[in-house]
C-alpha cells in the first residue's frame, strides 16, 4: 500500500478517510486514485460486520467506482457537500458509488446509508441507453441480480448533492426498501431521470421524499412508492412520451411541486393516487405540454392538484378506466382542461377549470371526451372562462361513439360556440347551470311582492343560455292583498319593469282571495292555451316573465309563483 494508506491503530466500527493535506484520518488520500483508500476502509469495516465510514472535507479523485459490495450495515458519510467524490477519467462509464452487483448475488449489500456528500460526474460519458439495458455513467448505483432480485435492500440516501452525472443520479436495479430523502440532484444527462428505480416491487419499497431535482434531461423522478414532497424544476424537457417531472407506475404521488418539462406527471401501470401536487409553467420559456397524463391504467385517483398554464392539456386519461379525477384546479390550459381519450367508466367531479383553450380559442374544450370515451360521469365541475380566448365548448363529446356519458350538475360559463355538445345518442345531460338540453324539465319559484296598483309583483328572467318553452305558471296567494278589485296580469316581457308585457299566462287573476291559480285554468284567470316561447337570458326582448298588480292596491299580499319549463 502506498504512503497515503496510513495505519493509525484500531479503528473499531468507525473509520475516518481524509484527503491531503489533512492526514488525520485512519486512511488518507493524496488526490490520485483515492478509491483505493476508500475501498480499503470499506473492506476493513466489512470485516468488522459494519460500521461508520466518515469522509473528511475535500475532493476525493477516483479513477474507478467506490465499491460497497458484499458488506452490510455500513454508514458511508461525508462531512457535508464540501466532501466531493469526483471521477477524473474522461468519458468514463463507471458509476461513482456502486452498492451491490447486477450479476453476482454474493456481492449484494443491505443496511447501507449514503449521506452528506457530493457526487461530481462531469467526466462521465452521456448515456445513450437506459441504465437497465446498459449499466453506465450512474451516480449512486444500487444493484441486485435480475435472477435474484431485491437482495440489495434496506438502504438510505440522504443529504447528498448529485451533480452532472452522465446517466441517472440515484439509481436502483431490482432493489427493495430504499429511502431517498433530502437530496439535491442536478444537471444529470440521464436517459431516464435524476432519481430512478427500475423493477420497483410494491408500495413502500422505494420511498422518495423531500428531494430537490433540477435540470435533469429526461425526467425528474422515475418510479418510487411513495413519492412525496419533492420539488422538481425543469426536468424532462424532451418532447417524447414518459419525459416528465415524475414518471410513476405505482404511487402514491403526493404534495410535490413541479415546474417546467414536457409532462408534469406521467402515470401508468399500477399508479394509485396522485394528490395535492402543484404543477406550474416554466419560467425559462420551456412549455409543459401536459400536466398529469394517465395512460393504460385503471382505478387511479387524481385529486386536489393545482395545474397552472400548461401548453396542451391539464389532465389527460388515455385508455384508462374507473379513474377518479376530483377537486383539481386547472388554470389557463392552452388547450383542454381535462381530456379523456378512449377512456371509460371514469368519474370527473368537483374540478375547477378556469380559462381553458387560452392558446387555441374556439378549438379546444373545458372537458373533452373523444375516441370512444363512454360511461363516464362528468358532474359538479365548474368550467368558467372570462378570458377573450374562450373554449369552443365547456364540455364536449367529440363524436357519436362518445356515448352513454352522464353529464350533470356542472356550472358552465363562457364559451365560443356552445356550453355543452352532446354527441352520444344515449348520453344524459341534465341539471347543468348555464345549459339546458332540449326537452329537459326544470322548475323555478319565487315570492310575490305586495304593492300598489301598477307595481311589479314578480319578475323572473330566463336563467338559461338557451331558449326555453314555458309549460305552466302557478300563482299561490297565501295572504290576500287586502283590497277588493286587485288583480294580477302575468306574461312575457322584455325586462324586469314589464316593458311590452303580454298576458300569455294570466289576465285579471284575483289577488284578494287565498287560492292557487293555474295558468291553464280559465276560471283562475288563466289564459294559457299552448306552451309559451321565452328567449335566452342574453336576449334583449321576450326573456322575462313579469307579474303586475292592476286596478287596486295589494298591500297585504303574500304568496309565491311557480314556473315549469323545458329546454327548447
Amino acid at each position: 500500500m502506498s504512503a497515503e494508506y496510513t495505519w493509525k491503530g484500531t479503528v473499531a466500527a468507525t473509520a475516518i478517510v481524509s484527503v491531503y493535506p489533512d492526514t488525520s484520518g485512519n486512511f488518507w488520500c493524496d488526490g490520485a486514485a483515492d478509491e483505493v483508500e476508500i475501498n480499503a476502509a470499506i473492506t476493513y469495516l466489512g470485516i468488522l460486520g459494519g460500521g461508520t465510514l466518515i469522509l473528511g472535507i475535500g475532493t476525493f479523485n477516483i479513477t474507478s467506482p467506490v465499491l460497497i459490495q458484499g458488506i452490510d450495515n455500513l454508514i458511508f458519510k461525508g462531512s457535508g457537500w464540501t466532501t466531493v467524490i469526483y471521477h477524473v477519467t474522461p468519458n468514463t462509464t463507471d458509476s461513482i458509488i456502486l452498492i451491490g452487483d447486477r450479476a453476482n448475488a454474493a456481492l449484494v449489500s443491505t443496511g447501507i446509508v449514503i449521506s452528506d456528500l457530493m457526487i461530481e460526474g462531469s467526466n462521465q460519458i452521456t448515456a445513450t441507453e437506459a441504465p437497465e439495458v446498459i449499466q453506465a455513467s450512474l451516480g449512486i448505483d444500487f444493484e441486485s441480480p435480475l435472477a435474484d432480485p431485491y437482495l440489495t435492500n434496506n438502504c438510505i440516501v440522504e443529504n447528498c448533492y448529485v451533480y452532472n452525472t452522465g446517466n441517472d443520479g440515484i439509481y436502483g436495479f431490482y432493489t427493495d426498501n430504499i429511502i431517498v430523502s433530502k437530496n439535491f440532484v442536478s444537471n444529470t444527462r440521464s436517459w431516464w431521470a435524476g432519481i430512478h428505480f427500475h423493477g420497483v416491487a410494491r408500495y413502500g419499497h422505494w420511498t422518495v421524499v423531500d428531494n430537490i431535482v433540477m435540470s435533469c434531461t429526461h425526467g425528474g423522478i422515475r418510479h418510487g412508492a411513495p413519492i412525496i414532497g419533492n420539488r422538481i424544476y425543469e426536468c424532462g424537457n424532451e418532447a417524447v412520451e414518459e419525459c416528465a417531472g415524475i414518471i410513476t407506475n405505482m404511487g402514491p404521488v403526493i404534495g410535490n411541486f413541479i415546474q417546467g418539462g414536457y409532462y408534469g406527471i406521467w402515470g401508468y401501470a399500477d399508479v394509485e393516487t396522485i394528490a395535492i401536487n402543484q404543477l406550474v409553467r416554466s419560467d425559462s420559456g420551456v412549455s409543459r405540454y401536459y400536466g398529469i397524463y394517465i395512460k393504460n391504467h385503471s382505478e387511479v385517483s387524481v385529486t386536489g392538484n393545482t395545474i397552472w398554464s400548461h401548453y396542451y392539456d391539464g389532465i389527460t386519461l388515455e385508455n384508462s378506466q374507473r379513474c377518479t379525477v376530483a377537486n383539481n384546479i386547472l388554470y389557463q390550459s392552452n388547450r383542454n382542461g381535462i381530456r379523456l381519450i378512449g377512456s371509460n367508466y371514469n368519474t370527473i367531479t368537483g374540478n375547477i377549470i378556469r380559462d381553458p383553450s387560452k392558446g387555441y380559442p374556439n378549438a379546444s374544450q373545458g372537458i373533452l371526451l373523444e375516441s370512444t370515451s363512454t360511461y363516464n360521469q362528468v358532474a359538479d365541475n365548474i368550467i368558467w372562462s372570462d378570458h377573450a380566448n374562450k373554449p369552443q365548448y365547456c364540455i364536449k363529446e367529440a363524436a357519436a361513439v362518445d356515448d352513454y356519458n352522464n353529464i350533470h350538475d356542472n356550472l358552465v360559463i363562457g364559451y365560443a360556440t356552445g356550453a355543452i355538445l352532446k354527441s352520444g345518442i344515449n348520453s344524459q345531460v341534465k341539471g347543468n347551470t348555464g345549459y339546458i338540453t332540449s326537452g329537459e324539465p326544470r322548475f323555478a319559484s319565487g315570492p310575490l311582492t305586495a304593492g300598489v296598483a301598477n307595481a311589479i309583483c314578480f319578475a323572473w328572467n330566463n336563467p338559461e343560455t338557451q331558449d326555453i318553452l314555458i309549460k305552466k305558471v302557478v300563482v299561490e296567494v297565501t295572504t290576500a292583498g287586502g283590497t277588493v278589485g286587485s288583480h294580477l296580469d302575468v306574461g312575457i316581457a322584455d325586462d324586469a319593469i314589464g316593458t311590452n308585457r303580454g298576458t300569455e299566462f294570466f289576465d285579471d287573476l284575483l289577488l284578494n282571495t287565498v287560492q292557487i291559480d293555474d295558468s291553464w285554468v280559465a276560471g283562475d284567470g288563466g289564459t294559457q292555451t299552448k306552451w309559451v316561447f321565452c328567449e335566452d337570458q342574453a336576449a334583449v326582448a321576450n326573456d322575462w316573465v313579469v307579474g303586475q298588480i292592476l286596478d287596486a292596491n295589494a298591500a297585504s299580499l303574500v304568496g309565491k309563483y311557480y314556473i315549469e319549463y323545458i329546454g327548447r
